[in-house]
């Protein structure tokens, strides 16, 4: 990896990327935006962490949600296991990636923030995340998680968009 400055020098650094951490949600682009991050990870002999973010959910102990809610711990229990599950099934390197160091991370809340907490906390060098094509409403609204992970991360952030194809709004 070459890095350009602003004098018009260059700076030879391999290992700049040593630490990368994929955000997913399970869907095709987050599978391609994996498939990216092993395929980075064996040319720069960096390790790769995975992370899958469960939505949190309100705290339903409170004294006004006793009522009306029964106990959902047992069902968020098998929220868990079940992304747990997947979570290792995805995260395992297909084929011609071998050497890649993978690890799975499964974390809860809501997810622009889980991944930039996660990269702190991983000492991320790069984050890569599948952009997703969203209505116009929840983009005025909110944005996108790619969006907020690109405002609030420390480091650099590498989004991968669906193919043409399947960008047809």
């Amino acid at each position: 990896m070459t890095v350009c400055h602003d004098d018009g020098g260059t700076w030879e650094g391999p290992g700049l990327i040593r630490r990368i951490l994929c955000a997913t949600d399970f869907s095709e682009n987050s599978e391609r935006a994996f498939r990216f991050s092993l395929a980075l990870a064996s040319s720069l002999g960096a390790r790769v962490t995975l992370l899958h973010a469960i939505e949190h959910m309100p705290d339903l102990g409170e004294a006004r949600y006793r009522m009306v809610v029964p106990d959902i711990k047992p069902l968020l229990s098998e929220i868990e296991r079940a992304a747990s599950e997947r979570l290792e099934r995805a995260a395992a390197p297909p084929a011609g990636s071998a050497g890649v160091e993978v690890t799975a991370r499964l974390g809860a809340g809501r997810a622009c923030e889980e991944i930039v907490r996660v990269a702190l906390d991983e000492r991320a060098d790069l984050i890569v995340i599948g952009a997703q094509r969203h209505g116009l409403l929840e983009h005025v609204l909110s944005g996108s998680n790619a969006q907020q992970v690109i405002r609030r991360a420390n480091c650099a952030v590498l989004t991968v968009r669906p193919p043409k194809e399947d960008a047809a709004v």
